[in-house]
């Protein structure tokens, strides 16, 4: 028997009286009552255009066939929402983003700023907008510690290896394949272009001993990524600073995602005064807490966006900036 017949059924698996655990108002739009949720004229009409060969002339068996399919999506749910499915994290992060989309997200648009505030954001953040000056480094790293060399061996390594970089700076790839050590030992020692800011993954100090140095002059040895090293910059990129018309569009990609970050605490902090907590602090201490290592790159959760999601619909929610 299909859903559309059935439809008007609230019996469960064992025959029991089922009823919708979340309180929804019945919209007067509706095409079909499942339990006690309900297919509004909306939602089949989305279903019944995507539906190959659709259009005004549909028969009726067709369109109880989208309509069993929007049933049976119905009355799913309906039994997560039963089971407490809600409650899976991540249910709950894409609840949250729908709620903030619908509630910040989709009532900002880039007809919310004029050119003249786009122009004043870039003159007040200019510097937001330079490509850095940056530096094509070479580095061989030779580590020190426990399972690694001991320094007095790390020493005589490096110490022989700038030797023969100093007497053949054409010889560094070659060099560094067979005595540095890192991820970058298979390029050769190559770091790629690094600004005067450092590289993630990489010591800072390689970077400030690097930007001291002239296009092909190698360094003394310094002690960087528990380890000693020499570096060699062999090109230059010099700082670009790109016009307001070449950064419109990421100039209204900053405002927005701004502008979503002060609506979403303003938002998040209604919630939070509408909705008092009661906090059971003897239960709260007695929570066997197992600490869990942290990601690479990845911290705690920030405030705002539950789940620690970053503001802004932009890479998430198809709201790009760009031009």
């Amino acid at each position: 028997m299909s859903l559309t017949a059935c439809s008007g059924q609230q019996g469960g698996p064992e025959g029991e009286g089922r009823t919708m655990p979340v309180d929804m108002a019945r919209p007067s739009d509706v095409v079909a009552d499942v339990g006690g949720g309900f297919v509004t004229v909306e939602e089949f009409a989305t279903a019944a255009g995507a539906t190959p060969g659709s259009g005004p002339d549909m028969d009726l068996g067709a369109r109880q066939e989208v309509l069993d399919q929007l049933l049976t999506d119905e009355v799913m749910l309906q039994e997560a929402l039963r089971q407490g499915l809600v409650r899976d994290a991540k249910v709950r992060r894409t609840l949250t983003q729908l709620l903030l989309r619908k509630e910040v997200y989709d009532k900002v648009s880039r007809q919310d700023f004029t050119d003249e505030e786009l122009k004043a954001y870039y003159d007040d953040h200019r510097d937001e907008f330079i490509v850095p000056e940056k530096l094509q480094i070479k580095r061989i790293l030779v580590r020190v510690g426990e399972g690694q060399h001991t320094e007095d061996e790390a020493r005589a390594i490096i110490e022989e290896a700038r030797k023969k970089v100093k007497k053949d700076p054409d010889s560094f790839r070659t060099v560094a394949e067979q005595v540095s050590e890192g991820v970058h030992q298979r390029r050769g020692g190559d770091l790629g272009f690094v600004p005067r800011s450092g590289k993630p993954g990489v010591d800072a100090k390689v970077a400030e001993v690097a930007f001291g140095l002239k296009m092909g002059q190698i360094s003394d040895v310094f002690a960087a990524d528990e380890g000693l090293n020499f570096v060699m910059p062999v090109n230059k990129r010099a700082a670009v600073e790109r016009t307001f018309n070449q950064m419109k569009g990421s100039v209204l990609r900053k405002l927005r995602t701004e502008r979503f970050q002060e609506l979403t605490d303003r938002y998040i902090d209604s919630l939070r005064q509408a909705t008092p907590a009661e906090v059971n602090e003897e239960a709260l201490m007695k929570v066997e807490v197992r600490a869990r290592p942290a990601l690479p790159g990845r911290g705690a959760p920030g405030r705002g966006a539950p789940g620690g999601h970053a503001h802004g619909p932009d890479d998430d929610h198809g709201h790009g900036g760009g031009e």
